[in-house]
């Protein structure tokens, strides 16, 4: 089955589940698998060359793989992989936004998970940040091969987990997440002791929404 067929069947999935049995209240403990599916919003990317350069990846849908290793009501310690095949689109010649090429990006991350102590509740709300490396992987580009680069990346965002019985549960999050690009020289600025140029950092930066089914390893 295609990917972009299978990502949506995996997020119906995962939002329907709770619908046929209702959570229960289990606080998070041992070790866990969870498989994601969701949604990307594009970012955007200035270039400066000999003029500014715009681009932007595409809106795209999301899937990964998590393992939860350090797992209770306080903290969590996860590594989690994050797949996004989108696109890149820039300036055509005729002035006109195009699609320039297809780029696989991966994100391998390590999580740290905070829960806040909530108690007698249903959901376990947790703050997220996660600190890592992405892997961008462009398509050519006509006769041009770009070469694949990994960059450091993080992510910061929060969202809930509900456990359906002792071996299964969900959970929903958003995440903000960066790459970092490179450094360019920007323009020069001048102050009473002189002249000085300016360096601009370049990040990509996303927004996903992402849901989880949850596999208890733990008795």
């Amino acid at each position: 089955m295609p990917l972009r067929r299978l990502l949506p069947l995996l997020v119906a999935v995962v939002l329907l589940v709770p619908a046929g049995a209702p959570a229960q209240y289990m606080k998070p403990a041992g070790p866990e698998i969870t498989v994601y599916g969701g949604f990307n919003f594009g970012g955007s990317l200035d270039i400066q060359d000999d003029m500014l350069i715009k681009l932007k990846t595409e809106n795209s849908a999301v899937m990964g793989l998590g393992f939860t290793a350090v797992n209770n009501p306080t903290f969590a310690l996860e590594l989690t992989w994050m797949y996004r095949p989108t696109q890149i689109e820039g300036p055509g010649l005729n002035g006109q936004r195009v699609t320039l090429t297809d780029l696989h990006s991966h994100d391998f991350h390590a999580n740290f998970l905070w829960h806040p102590p909530v108690r007698g509740h249903q959901l376990n709300p947790y703050f997220l940040l996660g600190l890592g490396a992405t892997l961008l992987d462009p398509e050519a580009v006509g006769p041009i091969e770009p070469q694949s680069t990994t960059r450091f990346s993080f992510a910061i965002g929060g969202g809930a987990k509900a456990y359906l019985n002792q071996r299964f549960g969900v959970r929903g999050q958003i995440r903000y997440h960066a790459t970092y690009l490179g450094d360019e020289a920007g323009g020069v600025w001048c102050d009473y002791y002189g002249c000085f140029q300016t360096v601009q950092t370049n990040w990509l930066d996303e927004w996903g929404f992402e849901g989880g089914l949850i596999v208890r390893l733990g008795s």
